[in-house]
């Protein structure tokens, strides 16, 4: 007596996992990329902060418009 499925149905769902695991692994790869990213855009605006002037404590505060 058989048990199972046909070979057929059986290739078909090893190529679902596979493609499965390829997309769970791409998905993560996006996700470390964009965190690279950030954390370079981070650095490069940090020299930003000792750049800008500060206000004078009696002076009033630009217009926005």
């Amino acid at each position: 007596m058989a048990t199972g499925i046909d070979s057929v149905t059986a290739t078909h769902q090893a190529y679902a996992m596979v493609a499965g695991l390829i997309a769970r692994q791409a998905a993560t790869l996006a996700y470390v990329n964009v965190i690279w990213v950030m954390a370079i855009i981070t650095l490069c605006l940090t020299p930003m902060v000792f750049i800008m002037r500060r206000s004078r404590p009696g002076a009033a505060a630009a217009a926005a418009h």
